[in-house]
């Protein structure tokens, strides 16, 4: 099982790298490039590079959703799992994308990490404003919740989009695609419902559809 699994893996790296070189070259023209898919995807990866390809040739901005986490709005350094850095700001609302931008002269490229975390409405606001002033948005979110189901902004968010990049990870159980992130809570499959508190043993991984357990409601 272990030779199928690392030559899917190299296939993968070899779309994922494909994609990659495909997805710069068309975003130099887009306004609004939108990069999804589960857990240990890449998203984030990508979304660095085309950063900084970007800040290369003009200013740019950075932003990253803190998630369940108290944001810190200083400059700090933004790391992926592909070992990629960046600088940016760690923000929990849309509000805070217009007052760090102007307080920085609204760069020409405004990048947003975890933006399923949004409220729908604002972060389309936020992408239109920028649309509007002829700005590039590069962004990058969970495309599916821990249930399998569309997260929050993302659908309204794929649909607004110039480029769309869904990327696939390997799955944690049998290596194939994977396009489901799964939710363990002490190595369990959480519930529906079930609510879960910072400092719980819980961590997401890619599944593929077959091995992927829908929490039952």
């Amino acid at each position: 099982m272990i030779g199928p699994i690392k030559n899917i893996h190299i296939f993968i790296l070899w779309c994922f790298f494909f994609q990659t070189v495909h997805c710069m070259d068309d975003s130099k023209k887009a306004i609004f490039t939108l990069i999804t898919g589960p857990v240990q995807s890449g998203k984030t990866t990508l979304l660095f590079d085309l950063m900084h390809e970007a800040q290369k040739k003009e200013p740019v901005i950075m932003f990253r959703h803190s998630g369940e986490h108290k944001p810190c709005q200083e400059l700090q350094t933004f790391s992926s799992r592909g070992n990629s850095i960046i600088q940016g700001y760690e923000i929990n609302n849309c509000k805070d994308i217009f007052l760090l931008a102007s307080k920085h002269g609204e760069p020409n490229v405004v990048g947003i990490d975890n933006i399923q975390f949004f409220n729908e409405n604002t972060i389309r606001s936020v992408v239109n404003y920028f649309r509007n002033k002829k700005k590039k948005v590069f962004a990058a979110g969970l495309d599916l919740d821990f249930r399998g189901e569309p997260f929050g902004c993302i659908p309204a968010l794929f649909a607004l989009s110039d480029v769309k990049n869904q990327l696939q990870a390997l799955c944690a159980q049998c290596g194939k695609h994977a396009a489901y992130s799964q939710r363990l809570c002490k190595g369990k499959a959480t519930n529906y419902d079930l609510m879960v508190s910072e400092g719980e043993d819980v961590k997401y991984e890619p599944r593929c559809a077959n091995c992927f357990q829908k929490p039952q409601k």
